[in-house]
């Protein structure tokens, strides 16, 4: 009896799933009852067509944009999508392309610094040159001039013309300053060159030279005084000049002591010559006619 009962209750049961809002359950004494679900029916979410891959349309991606190269300006270079400048257009904007104006700060004619404006940089903006300022030099008042005739009774070698080959050979082109060392001559008695300067780099803005002589020693002082000859195009002597020293400096920690004096330049001078002077030439300081040096300075 128990089981045709159960098997009704399983019949009935499965016709109730229809409705999901009751269901049927056997109570202790055996009997079926009906009660109601108190949970509401749950709802199935829709199912989602299932697409097949030729169903399937990718969307095409978004071309990137590349720049036409009439919109691009002259000297930079698009590689892939980015764009690249040239080292001629660098250079001519001086590394500012956006033509900005920048501040550059360049020494003026004093010991300061001036600021100046400009977006091309500084290579095309006019520098303030420092002046430059001689030191101050006289004339002396001893001061001798030497003949044509003197300086060849002198220096015998001089009644010949120095050759242009001689010329190009030993000459030195004149500059603002000029060093000479004198070393000792291997012969004794013997007077040859000690200097050579071609006047014609500077001239005719160059009227005088400033000639400064340094002591050998720092004990004795003693100074190397040459004679000094100009001459011509041709190689053959001008003048001469001695006695020209006008001022004396002692010895510093720096540099020892020196005498100056400043020398006129005769017409139709080409060259400048630096012998050695001859012992029977008297002066008013002690003289090293042997060895010394000299600074030559276009004044």
């Amino acid at each position: 009896m128990r089981f045709v009962t159960a098997l009704i209750c399983t019949v009935m049961s499965t016709l109730v799933v229809a409705d999901e809002r009751f269901y049927t359950t056997v109570d202790a004494q055996g009997r079926v009852q009906v009660i109601k679900s108190e949970q509401s029916a749950i709802v199935e979410a829709p199912k989602q067509p299932v697409l097949s891959k030729e169903s399937v349309v990718s969307e095409p991606e978004p071309k990137q944009q590349i720049p036409d190269g009439s919109s691009m300006k002259q000297g930079t270079r698009q590689v892939d999508t980015d764009t690249y400048v040239d080292t001629e257009l660098l250079e001519q904007k001086n590394f500012n392309l956006d033509d900005k104006k920048r501040f550059y700060f360049l020494p003026n004619s004093g010991f300061g610094t001036q600021v100046v404006e400009s977006k091309d940089g500084v290579m095309n903006t006019p520098i303030v040159k420092a002046e430059i300022v001689k030191p101050i030099a006289y004339v002396s008042s001893n001061y001798l001039p030497l003949s044509i005739e003197d300086v060849q009774r002198w220096y015998p070698q001089l009644k010949q013309c120095i050759s242009q080959s001689d010329i190009k050979k030993h000459s030195k082109p004149l500059k603002d300053s000029n060093n000479i060392w004198v070393k000792p001559p291997l012969i004794p008695d013997t007077f040859e060159i000690d200097g050579f300067l071609a006047l014609s780099s500077m001239m005719p803005v160059v009227k005088q030279l400033r000639v400064v002589s340094f002591a050998s020693t720092y004990k004795k002082p003693a100074f190397y005084l040459p004679i000094i000859v100009f001459l011509d195009e041709g190689g053959c002597p001008v003048a001469g000049v001695w006695q020209y020293w006008s001022r004396a400096h002692i010895a510093t920690d720096k540099q020892y002591a020196s005498v100056e004096g400043l020398i006129n330049i005769p017409a139709q001078s080409a060259y400048v010559l630096f012998y050695r002077p001859i012992k029977t030439l008297k002066a008013d300081i002690p003289l090293s006619v042997d060895s010394g040096s000299l600074v030559v300075e276009a004044y």
